[in-house]
């Protein structure tokens, strides 16, 4: 285990605290275990983001209880709750407010007054983020980062804690949209829902289909309170050594250095003008459309039927393997032999970790990502590890910390080509070599 930093180091009040906090999340954990069946990975990226003050995309087929699993959050803070339904017809007003004429009934004077719209509350549900038009979806970009928002000219802040939970259905699916790179940024963490285990489908069935009342929850936390453990996150320390270990795993993401050019695939832009049967055009994030429109499956043209941009495999189901987000316990179980290949099966996925092969860092990831990523994604590996020390009674941040929280955080920031669409490569799989080839 990693050496604590030896200054700044917690006060005798902050330890106090900091058990306190160990109390608080295990009631929050139970309590939300009375409502949703397992998932014990997700409630766990959950609080993380929570108490590390960001917002969380959580990913997943429909039916697996992401709706749920938030609204279940959102009672158990205590703190005002909105959900707002992402459709292909909604309008950014529609979620920021906007300015109606009024009518003074006595003096007959009328005014513009600005309605709030449902962004002005601490907990938003964005539900099926991407099945909306990318404006609207600009619209939170403002408030997620900003905590504010700006109609006719005017600021308008949001009163803290505010927090974005968002929910998306495979990219893959129809009638959806892909999330600007811009905003994905903005989450913290893309959390990755998997189908439930046979026992905890079970219990399932059982909780919804008996004649019972559901679990009537009750808030444990309010929001002062919670801006009290968002603020001793932040003061828990990491060691100097660690931080340069973080920006070494970000950094070696990145191909060729962080240059943006990918010499071994050809641009977008030629990829399609060399099918003269492509119907529509095509953006940057490969989603193929037609007069703004996104285009069905079936109906794409020959170019998009013979490649699937990286980003299908960053984010389809297909693609996510569940059990590689527990890098810590894979990497240390992994045996030291070095593969031959580079295989995101989950049956090599202990393999990968191990080594990874003959060829230096920058070769493989110049060969396979498109896309590293950027520097938000090292001060969000950092404070998602703070949270996650603090979460299990650390009062310092260690390696496992930050095995336990890097997929989460890197998945959705780093983009493959189509190289690594080709070999069947895996976002997760490229970070487990990552980690296993550089040294803390």
């Amino acid at each position: 285990m990693d050496k604590m930093q030896k200054s700044p180091s917690l006060s005798t009040d902050d330890l106090t605290l900091l058990a306190n906090f160990g109390q608080l999340v295990r009631r929050m954990r139970r309590d939300i275990g009375q409502v949703v069946a397992g998932q014990d990975r997700v409630v766990e990226e959950l609080l993380v983001t929570l108490f590390a003050n960001g917002h969380l995309l959580l990913i997943g087929v429909p039916g697996l209880a992401k709706t749920l699993l938030i609204r279940t959050l959102a009672d158990v803070l205590g703190l005002t709750f909105r959900r707002i339904q992402f459709t292909p017809d909604l309008m950014p007003s529609d979620i920021t407010g906007t300015e109606v004429l009024q009518q003074d009934p006595v003096t007959g004077r009328r005014e513009l007054v600005f309605q709030a719209g449902p962004l002005f509350a601490h907990v938003i549900l964005a539900d099926e983020i991407n099945r909306t038009p990318p404006r609207t979806q600009a619209a939170l970009l403002e408030a997620m980062q900003e905590r504010q928002i700006t109609t006719g000219g005017v600021r308008r802040l949001i009163d803290p804690p505010f927090f974005v939970f968002a929910t998306q259905n495979p990219i893959e699916q129809e009638g959806t949209y892909p999330l600007p790179e811009a905003q994905l940024d903005r989450f913290l963490m893309a959390s990755r829902i998997g189908y439930p285990s046979e026992e905890e489908e079970i219990e399932m069935i059982r909780r919804t289909t008996a004649d019972r009342p559901t679990p009537k929850m009750t808030s444990v936390i309010q929001a002062e309170e919670l801006q009290t453990y968002i603020r001793l996150v932040r003061r828990v320390p990491i060691a100097e050594h660690l931080v340069h270990y973080v920006l070494k795993l970000v950094r070696a993401t990145r191909p060729l250095m962080g240059d943006t050019a990918d010499p071994a695939v050809p641009a977008f832009s030629t990829i399609a003008s060399q099918d003269s049967t492509s119907s529509g055009h095509s953006d940057q994030s490969g989603y193929s459309s037609q007069n703004g429109k996104p285009v069905q499956r079936g109906q794409r043209g020959g170019w998009m039927k013979r490649f699937r941009h990286p980003m299908g495999n960053a984010l389809s189901s297909e693609s996510f393997r569940p059990d590689s987000d527990r890098l810590v316990s894979i990497h240390e179980a992994a045996s030291p032999v070095r593969p031959k290949t580079f295989s995101s099966t989950p049956e090599n996925i202990s393999l990968v970790v191990a080594g990874g092969g003959s060829s230096s860092a920058a070769d493989w990831i110049t060969r396979y990502v498109r896309f590293g990523a950027g520097p938000r994604a090292s001060q969000s590996i950092v404070i998602a590890a703070k949270a996650h020390a603090a979460m299990n009674g650390r009062c310092f941040v260690d390696r496992t910390d930050i095995h336990a929280v890097l997929i989460p955080v890197l998945r959705h920031r780093v983009l493959l080509n189509f190289s690594a669409r080709a070999e069947n490569i895996s976002v997760e799989s490229v970070i487990a070599r990552i980690v296993a080839e550089i040294e803390p």
